[in-house]
């Protein structure tokens, strides 16, 4: 493919003076961090991006006239950051930034995470049946010690985080970001359920 459209300048796409929560130490969540802009942005880029087969083969299956998605009641589609179309690259990188330095303005313990360098981009797309079993991002993803950054969009999902026995789960809304490193660069977690009827501007 070509290079596609010229990157967009990113600040627009995030609220002014977002909080930011702290789950765990290494543990953090921006609601409503991206602006209904920003989201229409991303899942464009998501969908454009899907739509190439990459590491994971695409989101869909197709046999024939068939097309499933390819995880069942969901779609999994990962590549390494370089593998991407040029200005989806750079849009993500500068998405990373910002965000990143959001998070450190507010946790300055947090400081190292400013240096990430994305290696690898992951787009999710979830049904309402859709579910992610209990697991620890392996470092495919991120290399020990660098965040892993993750941003939710469309019906709100219930993210599950924590040990076996001690659980415990955040409401993820439309435009809502998590990212964890550190200390909790190997949190177990599951995306536990979709429900509601909100999906924003999705």
């Amino acid at each position: 493919p070509g290079p596609g459209p010229a990157p967009q300048a990113v600040e627009r796409f995030f609220a002014t003076a977002p909080p930011v929560k702290t789950l765990l130490p290494g543990f953090v969540h921006l609601p409503r961090v991206i602006t209904d802009e920003g989201q229409r942005a991303l899942v464009n880029l998501a969908v454009e991006a899907a739509e190439v087969n990459g590491k994971s083969h695409g989101w869909w299956r197709v046999e024939g006239t068939d097309k499933q998605l390819n995880d069942g009641t969901k779609a999994r589609y990962w590549d390494e950051m370089s593998n991407l179309r040029p200005h989806h690259a750079t849009m993500l990188q500068q998405m990373c930034e910002q965000i990143l330095a959001i998070i450190v303005q507010q946790c300055p313990q947090l400081q190292s995470w400013a240096e990430m360098q994305p290696r690898v981009a992951a787009f999710n797309y979830y049904t309402r049946r859709g579910r992610m079993n209990w697991h620890v991002d392996d470092t495919n993803f991120a290399a020990p010690g660098r965040p892993i950054v993750m941003a939710s969009f469309g019906l709100p999902a219930r993210f599950g985080y924590g040990p076996a026995g001690q659980e415990k789960d955040v409401v993820l809304e439309t435009g809502d970001v998590i990212a964890f490193g550190g200390a909790q660069r190997d949190l177990r977690h599951a995306l536990l359920e979709v429900f509601g009827t909100d999906a924003g501007p999705m």
